[in-house]
């Protein structure tokens, strides 16, 4: 029996909000570049190529969360010419040290489909961990990276074929098999959603079955109230002498307005 969630969110964006957002800074020559992702109000879109003398070329922006509960993006990839990704990025917060912790659903196109992982970044250094001609945001030797889904021979797995878009779905659920009953997050992906923002789960990918020895439940969120107090948005990777051109959607009961988090110098 079919049955249909209908997402609804209250946007809560400052600009107080909008002072605090991270990874600010990475410059270009540290294979930060915003600039790479443009967005116009809750959308974003990319069409850019690498053709610098770094191996990445990655860009982050956000989109303010403060008071949410759940988000749903359609991630559409209309042409790559290699392994680039783009994702979806979600509960970015800060430490002590100036260090970021986020996690990154990330897909690329494979064949006539998508792939896709799910990670938990932890203390990354954004003047020092984005260089661009390191494969991962730590460098060699230094990964923290941990995986949460992933593919049987590969830090990708299968999500799905026939089409190069998905709909990536994020909440909360309180876990009540853990002390004090915390709020953990909760991803899921969709083949598609109705016109009118609902996710049918005769749509819903089934990925289970990629999960590791890691989960989302071991990084309860220190809230309450189920709602986010950190900061989602936009990521994406374009390889060396490569090309990225695609979009990132919040349905339409998502309303946000989407902001900057690294700016290129």
């Amino acid at each position: 029996m079919k049955k249909a969630k209908k997402m609804a969110l209250q946007a809560m964006v400052c600009a107080a909000f909008a002072a605090a957002m991270v990874l600010a800074g990475c410059s270009t020559e540290e294979g930060g570049d915003s600039d790479i992702i443009e967005t116009n109000g809750k959308n974003a879109t990319i069409e850019a190529d690498n053709t610098t003398e770094y191996a990445n070329r990655r860009g982050f922006k956000g989109a303010a969360s403060t008071g949410w509960s759940e988000a749903a993006y359609e991630i559409k990839i209309d042409e790559s010419t290699g392994d680039n990704v783009m994702g979806f990025m979600f509960n970015e917060t800060s430490n002590a040290d100036g260090t970021k912790n986020f996690f990154l659903f990330g897909v690329r196109a494979a064949g006539n489909g998508l792939e896709a992982y799910l990670s938990y970044f932890p203390e990354v250094n954004e003047e020092k961990n984005l260089t661009s001609n390191e494969s991962s945001f730590y460098g060699t030797g230094t990964n923290k990276e941990v995986e949460i889904l992933k593919g049987a021979n590969s830090a990708y797995f299968p999500l799905v074929s026939g089409q190069k878009s998905v709909v990536i779905y994020v909440t909360q659920e309180k876990d009540t098999t853990q002390q004090g009953d915390p709020y953990v997050y909760v991803v899921k992906a969709y083949k598609k959603a109705s016109a009118d923002g609902k996710l049918d789960d005769s749509d819903e990918i089934p990925l289970a079955s990629y999960a590791t020895s890691k989960s989302l439940k071991d990084y309860p969120n220190s809230g309450k109230t189920g709602k986010w107090d950190n900061v989602m948005g936009f990521y994406a990777n374009v390889k060396k002498d490569k090309y990225l051109k695609g979009s990132w959607t919040i349905l339409d009961k998502m309303l946000v307005t989407a902001v900057e988090v690294a700016e290129a110098e």
